[in-house]
């Protein structure tokens, strides 16, 4: 998430998060979401909570899920997350949402169907802060997505395939580049979605200022789209942050489409541990990304 990425605290954090994908094409992607994140006292790990909206042309999907992660320090700065997340998916078809070519055609529904299948993920990420815990200095991490290949094929009058969410591998990393002090940094990343039979690779790189209580940032992945984004802290304990993605490859080739995001993070309490935990969003969902 865009808007997300420019809050520079952490604690118990409460986020609300819209976007709006591809504005452009019939049937874009809405999202929104509503996540709960924590350190527990006494180095007992961190919990989360994620509820999760996604409306993608005649789908409506839904999803809660619950995560937990285990952490133990070395070498100094460096820290290592072990985690899992689980719940519940949610697929609605509304076919008055769609045209199709063949009316009467018996694979599509007549009527407004839903079902729901249990979600499984797990992962380990590794980061390593600047002295004095404060600063992200790397992570590096490795997640499987979909462990139970949920499946809306129930939705559907007749059995067909390619209906699930398939078990999907993600290796990401990145390293943050310190230019003035706490100011201002560059931090290049990768993300590798492997599910043997579609490779999909993105290769990131980010520039954040902060000067509080405003901060700016500049975001660019290769062959796929550039974005800058913005963000007020209101108060210790309240920030909203914006988000503006124009795509850069070829889907842009036949019409002008682009992508808004908005978000508001409140701070319910402050980091129990008081080290930055960066990187939770591994064990959340996919679609955050």
């Amino acid at each position: 998430a865009g808007a997300k990425r420019l809050w520079i605290e952490d604690g118990s954090l409460l986020t609300l998060m819209g976007r709006l994908q591809w504005l452009g094409f019939e049937g874009a992607p809405e999202t929104s979401y509503l996540s709960y994140e924590t350190d527990l006292t006494d180095g007992a790990g961190y919990l989360g909570g994620l509820i999760l909206f996604d409306r993608a042309g005649p789908f409506t999907i839904g999803s809660l899920t619950a995560s937990y992660a285990f952490e133990f320090s070395f070498a100094g700065e460096n820290y290592f997350r072990i985690g899992a997340s689980g719940g519940v998916k949610q697929w609605q078809l509304d076919p008055s949402s769609f045209d199709p070519r063949d009316f009467g055609d018996v694979v599509l529904p007549t009527t407004t169907t839903s079902v729901a299948d249990p979600t499984l993920s797990t992962g380990v990420y590794v980061t390593g802060n600047y002295p004095g815990g404060k600063d992200l200095k790397y992570f590096a991490g490795l997640s499987v997505q979909n462990l139970l290949e949920p499946s809306f094929a129930g939705a559907l009058p007749l059995s067909i395939t390619g209906t699930e969410d398939v078990r999907t591998f993600i290796l990401s990393g990145g390293y943050n580049f310190k230019l003035d002090a706490d100011r201002m940094s560059v931090m290049p990343s990768i993300l590798v979605m492997q599910d043997f039979s579609i490779n999909q690779t993105q290769v990131t790189a980010g520039v954040l200022w902060s000067y509080k209580p405003i901060s700016l940032g500049i975001n660019y992945r290769l062959l796929e789209s550039v974005g800058v984004s913005a963000g007020f802290n209101v108060s210790d304990k309240l920030f909203v942050g914006y988000s503006y993605d124009y795509p850069t490859g070829n889907i842009n080739i036949s019409r002008d489409v682009n992508t808004h995001e908005l978000g508001i993070i409140y701070r319910l309490s402050q980091s129990r541990t008081g080290v930055r935990n960066q990187g939770q969003e591994t064990f959340k969902n996919a679609n955050d990304e």
